[in-house]
This record gives structure tokens, sequence and C-alpha cells, in this order.
């Protein structure tokens, strides 16, 4: 039982990496700020004229932001709901679960015996078993990643603009140490949402983030972190968030904002 808890949190590594890694790619936005941030990475026409059944893999939030079993909760079915009420048909994120578990397990899983790290090849084999799996008997046509990221933002000042939004940094209530007091903010970190899709040959289709909220501020000596318990609690700044990332592909045209 140890062994696979331990299997279970280097996963959830690789999976934060992973994320990561594709948040990048995502808001790689070529040109100046002026111009209006286009999420699809296709013509949207392409899109929305051959994607019709969408598959969505498990939302993705770091550990100490939100338990798994409350992250699928909190941002799958807002998801889910929109893209169907939009005319797709979705997959649930249950199901790449069950195939993934099911491929890992055909392989002997994906983690190298000797090292405990993750066999790359194995990992890539079992990916592309799930999508085949997908495409030939559930008749998905491209995969839904929701993945939340930490991010470092530097010398930003009381009010904070990031990932498509805005916000004041974060100080409890009753803090001694008044926001306003500081002009220049050293660090924050900053919690933003992700969408991207991609087809079943892995061509990446669309990606767009937005700002959830500020997670810690560091002023000169002072540093405040929201309590793990009070993060990502706000329904409202969470479903406007979502709308900012899967409204786009629901409706097939993009926002009319800078990134």
């Amino acid at each position: 039982m140890a062994d696979n808890h331990g299997r279970g949190r280097k996963f959830t590594r690789l999976r934060g990496a992973l994320a990561r890694i594709t948040l990048i790619v995502s808001i790689s936005v070529p040109g100046g700020c002026a111009k209006p941030f286009d999420p699809f990475q296709v013509p949207r026409e392409d899109v929305r004229g051959r994607i019709r059944t969408i598959a969505m893999v498990p939302a993705y939030v770091p550990q100490s932001m939100m338990s798994l079993a409350d992250t699928r909760a909190t941002f799958e079915p807002f998801a889910k709901d929109r893209l169907e009420s939009a005319g797709f048909q979705v997959i649930p994120s249950e199901t790449w679960a069950e195939l993934w578990q099911q491929a890992a397990a055909d392989l002997g899983g994906v983690y190298d015996a000797s090292t405990g790290e993750v066999d790359e090849e194995r990992f890539l084999l079992v990916r592309e078993a799930v999508y085949r799996t997908l495409e030939s008997e559930y008749g998905a046509h491209a995969v839904l990643y929701l993945n939340v990221s930490l991010n470092d933002l530097y010398s930003t000042g009381s009010h904070v603009h990031f990932c498509g939004g805005s916000g004041k940094v974060y100080f409890p209530s009753g803090d001694s140490a008044e926001p306003d007091r500081f002009l220049a903010v050293t660090m924050v970190r900053a919690a933003c949402i992700s969408a991207n899709l991609y087809d079943m040959e892995i061509r990446y289709l669309y990606g767009i983030r937005h700002a959830l909220e500020i997670v810690e501020t560091y002023a000169r000596q002072t540093r405040a972190i929201r309590p793990e318990g009070e993060r990502l609690k706000d329904p409202t700044q969470i479903e406007r968030a979502l709308e900012a990332i899967i409204g786009p592909l629901a409706d097939g045209a993009g926002p009319s904002r800078p990134d």
C-alpha cells in the first residue's frame, strides 16, 4: 500500500510538470500586447467543424490548493455543462482515469522499478493507448485538459494584473500590514487556470488561461499566505475564470482582450 501511495505522489508531480509545460505553450502569443488574444491555434471554424465529442482529462490542481476530489467537483461540472449546452458531446474524466489505470496496468506501470522515476517510453505508450481507445470506442475527436498552476510575479504593486485578470494583493482581514502601504510588493504567487485542447493525434488546437486568485504576498519583511482551507472558495471568481477559458471554445469565438 505504501508503494502505491508513493507512486501516486510521483504521478501527481509528473502531472503537475506536464501541466506547467502545457501552460507555457498555451500562453505563447506572438506580437504586441495590443493584439487581441485568440486561443485557437488553428482556424476556429476547423475546430467547430470537425470536433463534436470531447474527452475530459481529470482536472489538475496543486495539492496545496485543493484535494483531488474537490478539484473535480469544483471545475469539471461547469466545463462539461458549458460544452454540452453548446452542442458538444462530453466524455467525463472518469473514463480517462479508468482507461489510464487499465493501460498502465497492462504495461506493468509507468515507473522504472530500479529508479522509481517515470519511464518516458511507457508513459507515452499508455497515453497513446488511452487516446486510441477514446477515439475508437467512445468516438472522441479531441481531449481537454484543465490545469491550475501557481505563478510567481515580481514588483507588482498592490494591484496585480495576471493571466488576463487582476486583483488586489492578498492580506488577511485585520492584518496590521494594510496592502495600501505597499506600493512596491516584492512578489506575489498567483493561481491561474488553463484549458488546452488537443485532437486525437495530439495536435494543439486551443489554449487559454485566466486569473483565479492571489495565494501569497511578499512585501518588504511581510509575508501573507492564504490558508489552505480558504483557497479557491469563491464560486463567483471560479465561474468567471471557467467562463473565460471554456466560453470561447463553446461559442467558437475568442475573447477580445490581450493576454
